[in-house]
């Protein structure tokens, strides 16, 4: 057994507890745990209720840096691009965080991909929020009983995606789909830009045998499990790259957990070193490797 678990993101000290507050005020998660080490503090963020999605971890340093480690979003390098949230009521969950004084992009039907809209965290994280239905098949009347005005977003949510930029995605599909053993449920081509590639650690089918089917997409935003989305440019040669995080704060890891009987698979099958030692936090026996775009990939022991 395998789970996409978490994508490790890095804060600056001093931004860390107005941030931590933000994603439980603003969307409505749950610490799930904070832990250290010697030199950082680890928090786990995510709906609690919600046991089949990913969560994030947040890492920040114990003692402030001088000067402080800031994030800037690059587009066109950074491996990170953003998490999305699934919903079922974009416009409520938007209204939600306006009234909060949050910014937020006017949500938008894009093309034939969904119902979304964009906003940033206080620190400079991206999220998306992604309806279930397409605008044209979305009907009010129909979703009601779902919404719930005491929660922060009006509605109960969780990870629907976790986005990485790869820049071969021969390699990467080998890499997360024959290596890793998830499974591709979808592939969506936006034209003379970019293409996404859905992989989930699932055994389920999609509604057609034709990956590129647009029906598959809305089945694809209500599953329960936390999908990761791959996104690349066809016709440009782009190399993306995670944080240098002894000169700021950004993305450094992507974390699955594995049970026992897999993680010996991967000692055997994927080129891992055992790096339980470096994170004692977790106070299990943790794997690393790297993919194909050299991001860390974890498996940690359930």
């Amino acid at each position: 057994m395998m789970k996409l678990s978490f994508p490790r993101l890095h804060v600056d000290t001093s931004a860390t507890k107005v941030l931590i507050d933000w994603y439980c005020q603003r969307l409505g998660m749950n610490v799930l745990k904070t832990m250290h080490n010697d030199t950082e503090l680890i928090h786990w963020l995510g709906y609690e209720n919600m046991p089949s999605s990913s969560f994030v971890e947040f890492r920040s340093d114990i003692h402030q840096a001088n000067p402080p480690k800031s994030y800037l979003h690059q587009p066109s390098s950074d491996v990170y691009w953003k998490i999305g949230l699934s919903l079922i009521d974009v416009d409520t969950a938007r209204s939600q965080l306006v009234r909060q004084g949050v910014d937020v992009t006017s949500p938008k039907q894009f093309r034939d991909i969904g119902y979304m809209c964009h906003l940033k965290d206080p620190f400079g994280y991206s999220i998306e929020l992604l309806q279930h239905d397409f605008q044209s098949n979305f009907r009010s009347e129909r979703i009601q009983s779902s919404l719930q005005p005491n929660l922060a977003l009006g509605q109960q949510t969780h990870l629907g995606q976790i986005t990485l930029r790869v820049s071969n995605i021969e390699k990467s599909l080998r890499f997360y789909q024959s290596a890793l053993g998830m499974k591709l449920l979808s592939r969506q081509t936006i034209p003379d830009m970019f293409d996404l590639y859905f992989l989930a650690c699932t055994d389920e089918k999609p509604p057609s045998v034709d990956l590129n089917a647009v029906e598959i997409r809305e089945w694809l935003w209500r599953r329960p499990y936390t999908t990761l989305e791959l996104q690349h440019w066809p016709q440009e040669d782009r190399k993306y790259t995670s944080a240098d995080l002894d000169q700021e704060s950004g993305f450094s890891a992507l974390a699955f957990t594995v049970d026992a009987k897999r993680f010996e698979g991967l000692k055997i099958n994927l080129n891992v070193q055992d790096v339980s030692q470096k994170y004692p936090e977790y106070g299990t026996r943790v794997l690393q490797c790297k993919d194909p775009d050299e991001t860390s990939v974890l498996f940690i022991q359930k």
